[in-house]
Order: structure tokens, then C-alpha cells, then sequence
């Protein structure tokens, strides 16, 4: 594990930071905010956008450091987006350190669970004082993060009978199968009835309830299984 500290002196610098997008069988989008950085006052600035296979540019919204005057556009070329962030004014941005840029970019849902490299290439910024001028800056590199969050939980019961003191095993298969995190939370509607810990199900006493298997991604997906102890049951799906 480890964490880097972007460090410069006497210059211009534009980065962002890692970025985490998680993909489902819907249309999945993140945004990446551009950070801005500069020694002088600049007017205006221009970076060409190279993404990896699997992102879509959407749009993009002008950041903090942008006065009213300011307008950010984007166009579309064969293999990047060119966004450029200008005063008609020529009015200096508001700030030398902030967001310069927020874009806005599609996932495509079949991506793989890894990390992705997205490239700021051709760089240029204007001084406000000097607005003939366009100084160029070097590439940049960023990561964008993918992980596959689950879509469907099935268990190995649907309904299971465990008599006072006894147990059963319950297991949980998460799909897709290619999802991430596949680990999932256990938990008991009435611990007093059944309890339950990794799958494992403890009758306690005569009654019913739910044993209820989460995914822990943050995806909320869970599943059920009815467990019933000394008791009849008549139920429907």
C-alpha cells in the first residue's frame, strides 16, 4: 500500500487525483475533477483529453477557479477531446490553486475490474498579463479505478428448518461472477430465534424469522432465506 504527494516549484502544474468508478449492468458515469495549480496569473487553459477503450467523454463544467466571464467548451476529435477553458475578458482565473475543470465521463459496464490510465496531453496556459502568449506544459497522467459491484445474490436455501440447537450452513454465490468484492454480511432478523455467523445457522428457540445475506460493495444487494425453529410453516415466494 502507498500514497504519493505531487511536489513542484516555480511552475505550473495540472493533475488529477486517482479516481474510483464502479460498474453495474446499467450505465455507469464518474467525474474527474482537473486540479489546478500556477505561480502566475493565467487567463485561460487548454489540455487535450486521451481516454482509455471503455470511457465515453459526456461534458465537462468549469471548476472553482473560473471567474463569471469564464467559459469552459469541449470538441470532439478522431481520438481526444480538446477542453479549453477561456475569458473573453481575458480576466485572470480567481484563484492560482484549485478546480480548473470537472468532466464528466460514461463507463462501459463490461469493463474489467482494474486500473485505467487517462492522459492530459498538449497543455497550454495563457498569462493574463500577456494574452498573446500560450506557454506549454508538460503531459499528465491519471488512474481511474474500476470495480465491479454485485447485481444478484443466490442462496443455497431459500428456506431452511433448524431445530433448537442445531445448525445449518447457508452459502451465497454474488453475481456476476466477475464482481469484486463478493463478501457479504450476515445477519438475523430475531438472534433470540436463530442466530447466525459466516452462513452459519443457530437455532435458538421456537419461532421464525430472516436470515439475510448484504453485499458489502455499497452495492445494497441482499438476499433472504426464512428460518424456522419447533414450528410449522405455511408460506408462498
Amino acid at each position: 500500500v502507498s500514497a504519493l504527494c505531487h511536489a513542484y516549484s516555480d511552475c505550473f502544474m495540472l493533475y488529477t487525483e486517482k479516481t474510483s468508478a464502479h460498474s453495474q449492468s446499467t450505465v455507469q458515469e464518474v467525474t474527474i475533477p482537473v486540479k489546478y495549480s500556477a505561480n502566475a496569473d493565467n487567463s485561460s487553459l487548454q489540455f487535450d483529453l486521451y481516454l482509455p477503450e471503455g470511457f465515453t467523454f459526456k461534458s465537462v463544467a468549469r471548476g472553482d477557479i473560473a471567474n463569471t466571464s469564464h467559459v469552459v467548451t469541449s470538441s470532439t476529435k478522431l481520438d481526444y477531446t480538446r477542453i479549453v477553458l477561456y475569458s473573453s475578458q481575458n480576466q485572470a482565473f480567481k484563484a492560482r490553486t484549485g478546480i480548473a475543470a470537472n468532466i464528466t465521463l460514461e463507463v462501459d459496464t463490461a469493463l474489467a475490474s482494474k486500473d485505467y490510465d487517462v492522459l492530459l496531453k498538449d497543455i497550454y496556459v495563457s498569462d493574463a498579463s500577456k494574452p498573446a502568449n500560450r506557454y506549454p506544459v508538460s503531459d499528465q497522467h491519471s488512474v481511474i479505478s474500476v470495480t465491479t459491484l454485485a447485481e444478484r445474490i443466490v442462496l443455497s436455501s431459500s428456506m431452511v428448518e433448524v431445530g433448537i440447537g442445531e445448525s445449518h450452513l447457508l452459502s451465497a454465490s454474488i453475481f456476476p461472477t466477475y464482481t469484486t468484492n463478493k463478501s457479504v454480511k450476515w445477519t438475523s432478523g430475531n438472534d433470540a430465534i436463530a442466530s447466525v455467523e459466516s452462513g452459519n445457522v443457530l437455532g435458538k428457540s421456537k419461532g421464525l424469522t430472516d436470515i439475510k445475506a448484504m453485499a458489502e460493495d455499497g452495492s445494497n444487494v441482499s438476499a433472504l432465506c426464512h428460518a424456522y425453529s419447533d414450528c410449522f410453516m405455511l408460506y408462498t415466494e
